[in-house]
């Protein structure tokens, strides 16, 4: 039984509106919720992109060391991510997505399940990710190298495994500017600022952060036909841009 209320405090009795009601909200309340849900990743995303252009001192910074991911499936560690958000965006290389359901991050010891996959573009080696961490999105602040002095410097590639950190050191052999690569789907693209390493031994993980001799972040681990690359922050900026502009 349903009632609608007027201005002369009668209740006006309409027959079968419950099922109004429930073709009314089934329709409506997703619609709202879906545009909320939109508003909060483009938040999310917008204050991403600024966090790659802030200079964060060194006592202002999280550690990259504590939030690297490992993912996890079937109990085994298949890749390292690097977390972005307090409440559990991060990214990954896209080539591991595949079965959210089967798959689920190791963070400090503790595991989580993915929530969902927020972008994950054709073409592009990295994918964001939501794991199931509670709270208000709040951004982790990084001391980054956007590309400054790499040509011919050392840097270290820090994997994760079994709740266990290993250092893989290495220099970088050249930055390149729109190096042609093969993409995913084994395509040839173009990618501004590849960081082409030579790593002293093969880091086992894709996805893992990569630093240089300052411990600032470079970008992260990846391989470009079988080539040791760092998918570098510039890239990523683009990327988390083009996943902006798509999101209504």
């Amino acid at each position: 039984m349903f009632y609608f209320k007027v201005r002369t405090n009668q209740k006006i009795y309409i027959p079968n509106c419950s099922l109004f009601y429930r073709a009314v909200t089934m329709f409506f309340i997703p619609n709202i919720e879906n545009r909320n849900n939109s508003k909060k990743l483009k938040v999310v995303l917008n204050e991403l992109i600024d966090s790659f252009n802030i200079d964060f001192s060194k006592d202002n910074s999280n550690s990259l060391e504590e939030n690297v991911l490992e993912i996890m499936m079937f109990g085994k560690t298949i890749s390292n991510g690097l977390l972005m958000t307090n409440n559990g965006y991060f990214f990954m290389p896209k080539c591991f997505v595949g079965n959210i359901s089967y798959k689920f991050v190791r963070y400090q010891g503790k595991p989580f399940g993915v929530e969902k996959v927020c972008f994950d573009l054709e073409n592009e080696d990295l994918a964001l990710l939501k794991a199931n961490m509670d709270g208000e999105s709040k951004i982790l602040n990084y001391d980054m190298n956007r590309g400054v002095n790499l040509a011919k410097s050392v840097v270290r590639i820090i994997e994760k495994y079994d709740n266990k950190i290993n250092i893989v050191s290495g220099l970088v052999e050249s930055v390149s500017n729109y190096k042609c690569r093969k993409g995913m789907n084994n395509k040839k693209s173009y990618y501004p600022d590849d960081i082409f390493l030579v790593p002293s031994e093969d880091p086992k993980f894709l996805g893992s952060p990569v630093i240089d001799e300052n411990n600032k972040l470079v970008g992260l681990y990846f391989l470009s036909d079988d080539q040791p690359v760092a998918i570098s922050l510039n890239q990523m900026v683009e990327l988390l841009s083009k996943y902006r502009a798509s999101v209504n």
